[in-house]
């Protein structure tokens, strides 16, 4: 199983040079403008949150986020047996995983240069994140969804999906704001059906 506001410092540079991605949407005919900033789909610098898991002992996890300047950010996951770094570039229109490592015990602090050789991995998330979109084998199956977690209930809540090569699905489900509040994995085996969920539970 593979996360309010911003800081005081970082936050205040990326305020200024951040981009309104803006795209064009068709609904009955009509062009529809839609504003998306993807730098809101992770929480601030330092935030620590606390998923409940839900299935497996490793569902249930802790997350840390690290800025690194405007367009990088890294996100530690503890789920009690490894540390998972992911390192995300937020380009113009989607957000790509430039790292992926476990047994991420130490902070991950490269050079900007450092950071602008590394290759994208995967893309984690692309605009447009309406109902229907695609992108890599992912599908956005929901743009306003309301959702209640034991952190809170969320409205307009974006949920992607993905059928994966052992016919299992992977869904995650984010909100502008945080980023990911919910995964959820299911798997189906003749006739059982298991389901491992990590949902947002707290944050520090």
């Amino acid at each position: 199983m593979a996360a309010c506001g911003r800081n005081e410092s970082v936050p205040n540079q990326r305020d200024e040079h951040k981009k309104e991605i803006v795209h064009e949407t068709e609904n009955n005919g009509t062009n529809q403008t839609e504003q998306s900033i993807l730098s809101d789909f992770f929480m601030k610098d330092g935030a620590i949150a606390e998923y409940l898991g839900i299935g497996n002992e490793y569902a249930q996890y802790n997350s840390r986020t690290q800025w690194l300047n405007d367009h990088y950010v890294n996100v530690y996951e503890d789920n009690g047996g490894t540390v998972m770094l992911r390192t995300f570039r937020i380009e113009e229109n989607k957000v790509v995983v430039v790292k992926e490592i476990s047994e991420a015990y130490d902070d991950y602090l490269p050079t900007e240069n450092e950071l602008d050789q590394l290759n994208p991995v995967y893309t984690y998330l692309q605009l447009p994140l309406k109902t229907g979109s695609e992108f890599d084998g992912w599908k956005v199956i929901e743009d306003s969804l309301i959702l209640s977690t034991p952190y809170k209930q969320f409205e307009n809540v974006i949920v992607i999906e993905i059928n994966n090569e052992d016919h299992s699905v992977t869904r995650k489900y984010f909100v502008a704001g945080l980023g990911e509040i919910k995964r959820e994995f299911t798997m189906q085996e003749g006739k059982e059906k298991t389901t491992i969920t990590s949902v947002l539970e707290k944050i520090n």
